[in-house]
């Protein structure tokens, strides 16, 4: 459930471009379950890299403003 939003916004991009192309044997056998894995990664680097420190940090900003 935490990287919920990252899958959202990351799954668009991975189904597009060469994941679409080729046969269908290709696209379910071999591409789908790289571009799985691939989204999950970049969701998980995305939250716990980015997102998580951007939201620390934004929540320390906001105490240093309330208390000045």
């Amino acid at each position: 459930a935490e990287i919920s939003y990252a899958l959202y916004v990351i799954h668009p991009l991975m189904a597009s471009g060469w994941m679409n192309e080729g046969a269908t044997w290709q696209k379910y056998l071999l591409k789908r379950p790289i571009s799985i894995a691939t989204t999950f990664a970049l969701a998980h680097l995305s939250t716990f890299r980015y997102e998580k420190k951007c939201i620390e940090l934004g929540k320390r900003f906001s105490m240093t403003r309330k208390m000045a």
